[in-house]
This record gives structure tokens, sequence and C-alpha cells, in this order.
């Protein structure tokens, strides 16, 4: 047996002057042993007389001090703590031990802890005030077999996963990629000890999950590794000092010692134990928590948990330096939508009923949890809905650039689109784009544009159908006017390649077919000459192939320039058009007058007895009397959400 006395002989000893030894052995390790003794001779210098006794067998224990008045056991050992237990029962000595068992203990025994059960009541104490109804928990071997914390849980969802204090940081990584991440649940608790709870934290920092949308609790055992904005911990009253393990239990024992100083009577073992028996909850340490969270990387207290009742004295701060208490369980993936009005420099976009079909399509998905522990929301942009201005867009994009979406529902017009991922790209946004129509040839090349999808097929098979409707009705001289812009340019070389193919004659010179992009009523006494000159030409059948809202304006204006309905019957190869004719009539008499009897080819909506059937279920939540393009959308949202799925079983499996 060796004794190591820590008391020097400068130091002399007094009658009030308490006897302590401090019992390790080869299980204890030698940082908390040597922090131990450091921290008990700078706190205590005159109060006690301490002794560092190693225990190797049950034999060195009776050569300890004669009758040590206190004896703290951190030999981590069953055996030998047993064994000191027994010592201390026939010799009247105090025994603080590290442990907080749930059965019987001696009378003679005290822990430096609170007991279990009455940490088991501190954790619900917080799930109730964040309104957490469905959360994760993640324990290590410490909470393995410890029900009682979970037993005050029992009117909660929670899932309960083991992740192990001796898993590797790369462990931690796949841990939370593969299991939490993809679970989708954002209200976390972690009941792991410190550092295992620190690797766990920055693994979630590092996959992005502490962020506004997230809550992280972490238990006692794990308070000296909280990390990260926004974290909560409840950590035992006079510990909140504690930066790794061995200072924690250290500061627990000077938290004991420090108890049996109050006692203020004539010394005797068993009057301090009566007191001590007194003043602790069943030889517990009291069970009062104190809540601390980090705020702008500090660790600051912010309330206490008594008897298993929470009191704040300061707001909380959450992940994403948020102040509202993230109680939603699933994870949020936020979509971009453009679904807005704003035509820079032009009027607003009369067709506001766009994106009802992705909307109604939100609703299904998040009533028939088509996405498990996620839940979709939507930021909805407005840079442009009919008309791209780069200016404009830039600025509109910029400002989204702080609230990313996984991916965008954008614009149905050809230009806005193309106008729009070029803003973008000029930001360094790149999010992959889905848009329910936009037949135009080009944006198709994946080289050109590889993060968008489209609903709708090529223009190509469009004009296949054109030009085999112009055989049908036996027309054998068509007009044709294009728009002056690369988009419908394309249309334009493929309009024109499948009319000489099948000997239908353009009747306009091809000086006369391309009119400049961007047409506005500004531009009607520009071209006014040539519209005479195209109604002189006495071909009803005319092919327009333009994008709104300038094919909207150069039909006015053909209006304004003489012709009625009858003189001319137009041929749209896109059905972008058709949704203008279901608005109120004051509002376009002129497009109503020169559009009626039109033709304009795309896909069908709606097919079948479901096509019916989910439409008339989406008119009942959003009444409208324009069904196009709803079925598009409606698919474009459900194949995003389809991409989304798929990654998430992957991560799953």
């Amino acid at each position: 047996m060796r004794a190591i006395n820590l008391v020097f002989c400068l130091i002399a000893l007094t009658v009030s002057q308490l006897t302590v030894d401090i019992c390790f052995s080869s299980f204890t390790n030698s940082n908390l042993t040597s922090n131990l003794a450091v921290l008990l001779q700078k706190k205590f210098p005159n109060q006690f007389s301490f002794n560092l006794v190693l225990i190797e067998s049950i034999w060195d224990i009776e050569k300890l001090m004669n009758s040590p008045d206190i004896i703290l056991d951190i030999t981590f050992s069953t055996s030998l703590s047993k064994s000191l237990k027994e010592f201390s029962e026939e010799n009247q000595s105090i025994i603080a031990e590290i442990n907080k068992p749930t059965g019987i203990y001696s009378k003679w025994e005290f822990f430096t802890h609170s007991s279990w059960e009455d940490q088991a009541k501190a954790l619900p104490s917080i799930i109730s005030y964040l309104n957490w109804t469905t959360f994760i928990v993640i324990s290590d071997e410490i909470y393995n077999d410890k029900d009682e914390i979970f037993n005050n849980l029992y009117d909660r969802d929670y899932r309960w996963f083991y992740f192990s204090n001796t898993n590797s940081k790369s462990n931690s990584d796949l841990f939370i990629r593969k299991v939490v991440k993809a679970s989708g649940i954002r209200n976390i608790v972690i009941l792991n000890h410190g550092e295992s709870s620190k690797m766990l934290l920055k693994s979630l920092e590092k996959y992005n999950l502490l962020i506004n949308g997230t809550g992280v609790v972490v238990g006692n055992e794990g308070s000296w590794g909280l990390y990260g904005n926004g974290a909560i911990t409840y950590i035992e009253s006079g510990l909140e000092n504690a930066d790794d393990y061995y200072n924690y239990e250290s500061l627990a024992f000077i938290r004991f010692l420090n108890h049996v100083l109050k006692y203020s009577g004539n010394y005797d073992n068993l009057v301090l134990r009566e007191f001590l028996e007194i003043n602790t909850v069943n030889h517990h340490a009291a069970a009062n928590f104190t809540i601390i969270n980090i705020q702008n990387e500090q660790k600051i207290e912010v309330g206490e948990v008594s008897k298993g009742i929470l009191y704040l004295s300061n707001n909380l701060t959450f992940p994403g330096n948020s102040l509202i208490i993230p109680n939603s369980p699933h994870t949020n993936i936020p979509i971009w939508m453009a679904d807005g009005v704003t035509n820079p420099g032009f009027p607003d976009s009369s067709y506001t009923t766009s994106k009802i079909g992705a909307k109604f399509a939100l609703d299904l998905a998040k009533s028939n949890h088509f996405l498990e522990g996620f839940e979709i929301s939507v930021i909805h942009t407005d840079c442009g809905a009919d008309v791209y201005d780069p200016t404009f867009s830039i600025n509109c994009y910029s400002k989204l650039k702080s609230t990313p979406g996984v991916g965008y529902l954008t614009s149905l017009y050809p230009l806005v689109i193309i106008g729009n991922l070029n803003s973008m790209q000029y930001l360094n946004i790149s999010i992959p784009s889905i848009t329910e129509f936009s037949p135009t040839g080009f944006l198709g090349d994946k080289e050109l544009f590889p993060s968008l999808m489209r609903m709708a097929g090529n223009d190509y098979y469009h004009v296949n159908v054109l030009a085999d409707l112009m055989l049908i009705f036996g027309w054998k001289n068509v007009l044709l006017i294009s728009e002056n812009s690369t988009a419908a340019l394309l249309t334009h070389q493929y309009i024109v390649e499948k009319l000489e193919s099948s000997n239908i004659n353009i009747a306009n010179s091809q000086d006369d077919r391309i009119v400049m992009e961007g047409y506005s009523h500004e531009n009607y006494h520009k071209y006014k000459d040539w519209m005479i000159k195209m109604k002189n030409l006495m071909v009803r059948p005319c092919i327009i192939n333009f994008a709104p809202p300038g094919e909207f304006y150069l039909i006015e204006d053909l209006y304004d320039a003489g012709f009625r309905r009858g003189d001319i019957v137009f041929f749209i190869p896109n059905r972008i058009a058709f949704a203008f004719i279901y608005q109120p009539e004051k509002q376009i008499a002129k497009l109503s007058e020169m559009l009626y009897g039109g033709v304009i080819i795309s896909e069908a909506e709606w097919l079948g007895d479901y096509g019916k059937a989910v439409y008339s279920d989406l008119i009942k939540v959003y009444p409208t009397n324009v069904p196009e393009f709803k079925c598009f959308n409606l698919m474009q949202h459900n194949y995003f959400c389809m991409g989304l799925n798929i990654p998430l079983k992957k991560e799953k499996m």
C-alpha cells in the first residue's frame, strides 16, 4: 500500500481539520487523480488533510489512515468500492462516491451527483417547455439500461438510437448522415458523455444541421462537451465551469466537501452524517440544474430546473441565431417557386393562377406524408413573371441568395427561364430547376442547361402536328410570324423545314417573317405598314411563333391594323397563350376577337378518370376557370419530390 500525504509539514493541522483519504486504483484515469488532487488542495488548503491512497486489492483497505473522517472513492471498481463501504461502516467514516445507484445504499454512503431518478425529471421539463412531441434521442452505454429518463417521456413520440462513446469521428459523421439526417427529424436530444456529445454536435454542424429549424438539447453527462450556437444543456448546479470529464467529477467532489463545511456544530462523525442525511436528497446531491445556452460562441446561463420545474431568466437562442422555438419535428426543405406577377417595365402578369397545380401538389404531399420526416416549405420568387430584365432579375435573386432552396419550380416562359438561369449563374446560385412547360428545343440541351428539367416535349413534335393539321384542313398557303429571339428562331427553323417538306407554301417572304424581340404596343407604328401588308396577302392561316407578352401585344395590334375575326386563323405551336382567353373579356376584348377559332397545339392535361378526379379535387381547393398548366405544374412539383425521395431512401439504406 502506498499513501501520499498532500499536507506539507508547513501546514499545521488544527482541531477542526478533517482527514480525507482519496482512494484510487489501477482502473482510475491518472488525469482524474491528478486533477482532483490539485483542485482539492487549492480549494481547501487548511480545512482538510488530504491523502492519496492507491488501492490495488482489498488488503490495502485495512492499511488506510486510521479511521479517516471522509473517504473519496474514485477506484472505479465494484469489488473495491464494496470493501471501502464495509470499511466506512465499521469505522464510521463518511464515504463519497461518483456512482449514482438507484438501489440500496448504506447509511454512511453519499453520492456526489443527483440521483438518476431526479436527473430523469430534468429533461422532460425542458422537452415540455419546447413543446417537442417528436424527437430523436441519442445515448451511449451510460444511459443504455437507465429506464428512468425514458419513462418520463412516455407521452412523447421519440426515436432512440445508440451511439457508443468509443466511436470515432468518422463513425460520428456516418451516424449523423445515415441515421439522423436521413430521418428528417430535427429535434435532437443527445445523452452521450461530453467528448462524444461534442463529436456528434460537430458532425451535425458538418452536415449543415445546426441551422434554423433544428433544436438540440444535451444531457447533464455531456454538458462539458456543449458545442455550436443554439445548443442547450442542463448541468448540475455548481458544475457549470467543468470543461472536461475529470474537471466535472473533481468539481462534484468539491461541491460535496463544501456541503460538509456548512456543518458548524461540535465535530462528530455521527452528527455530521446526520447533518448530511438531512441536507441531501436520499444521500444524493440536490437535483438542481443550471440551463446553459450557447449564444454568440459563449456559454450563457439562461435558467434552472429545480424539482423538475423549469425557470428561465433569459431568452433561449436556437441554431441559426433564431429566437423561435423549433418545435416542428420535421426537417424543413425549402423550395423556390416562381409564382410572382411582376413584369419590370410592363404591366403585372394577368396569369395570376400560375403554379396552382404545384401548390395543390404541395398540399397533397403534406397530407399524405410523401416525404416521411420532412416538410416542404415554399419561398415565393417574383423576379419577372412573363418578362426578363437582367438588372431587375439579378437584384431580385441577390436578395434570395441568403435563403436558397434545394430546387426551383421556375417559370414556364423560355426567355424568362434562360434569363433567370443566367442571373443565378452570375450570382453563383446553383440549384436544380424544373419548368412545367417550355418546349423550346434547345432548353433540352444538357450541356447548355445541365440543371434544367422540363415537363413538356420538344417543339419539334408540336410543329409536326401543326403541319399535319394544315394538310387535313387543305390549306396550302400560310403566314409565318416569329419573334427574333434565340428560342423562337430555333422553333422557326423547325416550322420552315416541316412546312417545306409537306409542300405547304409560306406566303410572306423571309424578310417579312421575323418581328423584333420584346414587341410591345409602343412598336405598333413601326410595324403598322408591315401588318397591312400581311393583311393584303389575303391568307387566313397564320402560324405565330412568339413568347408572351409580346405575342399578345402583336395580336392586339393586328386588330388595330384592321384584322378581324375570320380574317385570320392563328395556329400557335405552344399553349402558353391559351390561358389568357379565360381572363375577363373586358381586359382582353381584342384577344378574344382575334383568337376565336384559333388552334393551339400542346400536350393534353387531366386525362383519364384519375386525371379528372384530381382536377375535381383541385378546383374545390383552388377554384379557377383556367385548367391549363395546372396538371403540368402539379407534376412539376411531384417530380421534384420524387427526385428528393431517391437520395433520402439511399441515405436510409
